[in-house]
């Protein structure tokens, strides 16, 4: 675990200290899956956020999908993904970037030691949307881990207070050409208090580091993130 830990510090302060230009920013998220048989599940994940010091609302996400339960620890999920961006930053009302996804995950949860952790592997066929010119269609590869920490003494974690921390690289694997020039696209780096309402219900409040890749130059956002996750 100190290996683990050790290598996110490192990668949010590579990540910090590369970046060129820095925000701040609040995310809502709700995400959570819903049981239909033994094997099946429907998965949702929408998300808010908004600009840089809250100035408007710059970006929505949604995220529904289809889930296949191998055991109760290992999950592969089909879905589809739409985002719109809002770029008043750029002085021109109206100006959304839409992008459309279909992508492919699998999840595999285990424990280490005292930790809950979650390990998931994404991939996305992105139809991007560019201002005056045709639309870029590339994939994207990403990598997920977290471990939770539950801050009650208990074999089965059923209800009370957790901390959890994670990280996610993005990596550009077909055209990056057309989008940043570059194999990274982004990092996000998350440290989260939670509490556990019941099995079914997750409260968190947390902070991100998201390290954006730029063409021409790079982005620091920290995030103050709440969270809502329900599993039915």
């Amino acid at each position: 675990m100190r290996k683990i830990f050790s290598a996110f510090l490192l990668i949010s302060f590579v990540a910090v200290a590369s970046a060129q230009q820095k925000e701040q920013a609040v995310w809502l998220s709700t995400s959570g899956t819903y049981k239909v048989s033994k094997h099946w599940s429907l998965y949702w994940d929408n998300q808010f956020r908004s600009s840089d010091h809250i100035k408007y609302f710059r970006q929505f996400i949604t995220r529904p999908g289809i889930v296949y339960n191998f055991n109760a620890h290992q999950f592969a999920t089909i879905g589809y993904s739409y985002a719109k961006t809002n770029r008043l930053n750029d002085g021109i009302p109206g100006n959304d970037i839409k992008e459309n996804r279909v992508w492919e995950q699998f999840v595999y949860l285990h424990r280490v030691a005292k930790f809950y952790a979650t390990q998931r592997i994404r991939l996305e066929q992105r139809n991007v949307e560019t201002a005056g010119k045709a639309d870029v269609f590339s994939q994207r590869f990403r990598f997920y881990t977290r471990y939770m920490l539950p801050l009650i003494k208990k074999d089965t974690f059923n209800r009370g207070g957790y901390v959890a921390v994670q990280n996610e690289v993005y990596l550009n694997v077909q055209n990056k050409n057309k989008l940043n020039g570059s194999i990274l696209d982004q990092n996000r780096v998350y440290f989260a208090l939670g509490y556990r309402l019941s099995p079914k219900l997750d409260l968190e409040l947390g902070v991100i580091n998201q390290f954006i890749k730029g063409a021409s130059i790079n982005t620091s956002n920290n995030v103050g993130q709440l969270g809502l996750v329900t599993r039915l």
